[in-house]
């Protein structure tokens, strides 16, 4: 029974939140909310613990836990975000964030803590953290960023959208072109190159145009060396290459230089994720931009909407900013 204590929590926080139980309100003896829940009196114990550490509930000797008057804050776990400065501040009055790395909870019992949280939310995940992620349903209200799976609450990019718009608008400017997507050895195995991906191919299958992908090692010479293989033998028509990375972008703006190709004639080029300025490369590349801050946000605040009992679902897919550049 002891597992059931973060459901208790989250019951009496419905309650408060509906206003059942109002600030300074005394909540009812233990021994009445152990029957009600049909637990031993040690599980709403930790509990209630739980809920006066957060500060949700205040301890009073000899009158018993009464609720806080101070605004609810609810207690969070951000899994795998490389960090919370760019928005904390716009949610620490309404929830306690506790950023936590994929790497700490390897081990099914690592995991385990995550129920003492309110809700969690799943930075990025990968197929391995998305099955930790599936031990959690029904258990603990969380949300998936940035990836867009059916049987998952999610706030994403419209990656596969994003790369179906490029690709279909640069094969009707170039109706003779070839068309290549660029993988990235390092990361092509990850769930968002297959959305990119998908995106790529449905747009040439559409279009009824033959499709190639190449995949590139991680160093810059070996990526001139693997585009120049391939993309030379190329002749006399001009080419489409989507890039489901910022990673390629170099090698593939130093390629068309060496080879005297002109942007937008001999070659149209897409990346993602691209935010170098025309210095940095010498061109302004056309490309998607993720707004990663606000997708963060977002989530955090429709996961506590599910923690509040406002919204049992969300699916967001959001379009990523397009920026038209000389590629």
């Amino acid at each position: 029974m002891e597992s059931r204590y973060p459901n208790i929590a989250r019951q009496v926080l419905a309650d408060i939140e509906a206003g059942v139980f109002k600030p300074g309100d005394r909540l009812p003896k233990r021994s009445e909310l152990a029957k009600r829940f049909g637990v031993a009196r040690a599980t709403v114990d930790r509990a209630i613990r739980g809920l006066v550490e957060n500060g949700v509930l205040e301890s009073r000797r000899g009158s018993g836990t009464a609720v806080a008057s101070d605004k609810i804050v609810y207690r969070l776990a951000l899994l795998g975000a490389p960090s919370r400065a760019t928005f904390h501040q716009q949610i620490s009055n309404v929830c306690q964030i506790e950023p936590i790395a994929y790497q700490s909870i390897i081990k099914k019992s690592q995991r385990a803590s995550l129920l003492d949280f309110d809700g969690i939310v799943w930075y990025c995940p990968d197929e391995l953290q998305l099955t930790w992620a599936r031990e959690f349903s029904g258990k603990l209200p969380q949300i998936i960023l940035n990836r867009h799976l059916d049987d998952f609450n999610y706030v994403s990019t419209d990656h596969r959208g994003a790369l179906h718009q490029i690709t279909a608008r640069r094969l009707a400017q170039a109706p003779n072109a070839c068309p290549f997507f660029l993988l990235d050895d390092s990361t092509c195995e990850s769930l968002v190159w297959k959305m990119r991906l998908e995106g790529f191919t449905d747009a040439c299958r559409e279009a009824g145009r033959y499709h190639e992908f190449l995949a590139t090692p991680s160093d810059f010479e070996g990526k001139m060396s693997a585009i120049e293989n391939r993309l030379v033998t190329i002749k006399n028509r001009p080419l489409v290459i989507v890039s489901g990375t910022r990673q390629n972008t170099g090698a593939v703006v130093a390629w068309a230089r060496s080879k005297g190709l002109v942007w937008k004639k001999d070659l149209l080029y897409s990346d993602f994720d691209n935010d170098f300025t025309r210095d940095v490369l010498g061109v302004e590349v056309t490309s998607f931009i993720q707004d990663y801050p606000s997708m963060v946000i977002t989530g955090i605040q429709k996961l506590l909407d599910m923690i509040k009992g406002v919204t049992e679902k969300t699916q967001i897919l959001v379009s990523p900013t397009f920026i038209e550049g000389e590629t």
